[in-house]
């Protein structure tokens, strides 16, 4: 039992890596002045564009994470490629290595030190029972890396779209919802609803700071309503679109463990 809660523990602070965000500042987007009149096609398509600049990526974070099976307090260390590739080291107190996970395309490796045991399969194998939804590799980055983006097929789904304050706010025909900062443009906010209409996921990005050529946050924050789990990561040190090392993402499963598949 306790090797389950852990490495589900794992998985999670990997995923949200996605996530950094310790307070309600808004960083630096502080323009109030009205927004310009736009029409969904247009702000999905710029969002699009912003989210292509993202090439690679490469930083150090504090992660938070509450829920059902257990508290974790940490450190992670984060590499990226994309549109398809991620490794990430996880610490947990007093430097003690939790966890080593590698995407590449749809596969996952993940290692864990501290139990002495490896697994294999995909992203939705290892975000069963954590996620309440399903998504590709490249879904699964953007959200860790904290920029989402709305795929074009979504375009017709858009009932409503506003302004309020200095974001644009989306409606869409299942119920969610989206805020957009007009800088960028990013999504600072989404809201995930179920078949009843009541929000089951919510992703929250703030503190969005430039690196790279992109619009970052520096924290984010991911509650999953049903198994209760809230996910804080904040990044100390960031850096987008510089080259990578050869060999990046390797990391050595010891001969003496098998990896299993889920």
């Amino acid at each position: 039992m306790i090797r389950i809660v852990i490495i589900k523990i794992c998985i999670l602070i990997f995923f949200i890596g996605s996530i950094v965000f310790l307070n309600d500042c808004a960083g630096p987007f502080s323009a109030r002045r009205p927004l310009p009149e736009t029409t969904p096609q247009d702000l999905i398509r710029k969002i699009q564009a912003h989210v292509s600049r993202l090439n690679t990526i490469q930083g150090n974070a504090k992660i938070n994470v509450n829920s059902e099976i257990g508290n974790f307090y940490g450190t992670l260390e984060l590499k990226a490629h994309l549109p398809d590739s991620l490794y990430a080291k996880v610490e947990g107190p007093f430097g003690v290595d939790m966890a080593l996970i590698r995407f590449y395309a749809e596969d996952m490796l993940f290692y864990s030190p501290f139990l002495h045991i490896a697994y294999t399969g995909n992203i939705n194998d290892g975000m069963a029972g954590i996620l309440p939804f399903e998504m590709n590799t490249g879904d699964f980055l953007l959200y860790t890396l904290g920029l989402l983006e709305i795929p074009s097929y979504q375009m017709q789904e858009i009932t409503l779209l506003y302004s309020q304050d200095d974001q644009y706010v989306m409606h869409f025909r299942n119920g969610e919802r989206v805020w957009v900062h007009p800088k960028g443009p990013v999504i600072t906010r989404w809201e995930k609803i179920d078949s009843l209409g009541h929000v089951k996921w919510t992703w929250e990005g703030r503190r969005f700071r430039a690196t790279g050529g992109v619009q970052l946050p520096q924290t984010i924050h991911m509650t999953i309503e049903d198994p209760k789990q809230k996910v804080t990561v904040y990044y100390t040190r960031r850096h987008a679109n510089r080259n990578l090392k050869s060999g990046w993402s390797r990391f050595r499963v010891p001969e003496g463990v098998r990896p299993i598949a889920l």
